[in-house]
């Protein structure tokens, strides 16, 4: 008795955490970090002219729950593969 064996291409269908739209999104957050160190680096320069020293807590968190948020994408993407 011979097998037959099907060849069932997958599917293409364009997700939201296709790899595409994950560079896309890593694009996008370099731009946001490109924006937070521009606006940091003014701030800071202006605070330091008044004798202050800005703490950076809230780019830090920012930053941090930004890049675990994509983590999060990335993981969930490759899991469901």
């Amino acid at each position: 008795m011979a097998a037959t064996m099907t060849h069932n291409p997958p599917s293409k269908q364009m997700s939201l955490l296709d790899g595409q739209m994950i560079g896309l999104l890593f694009i996008f957050i370099s731009m946001v970090f490109l924006v937070f160190a521009f606006i940091r680096y003014f701030h800071a320069q202006a605070a330091m002219i008044k004798g202050f020293f800005p703490a950076s807590r809230s780019t830090v968190a920012m930053a941090s729950c930004l890049l675990l948020f994509t983590m999060t994408l990335m993981l969930i993407s490759v899991s469901n593969r």
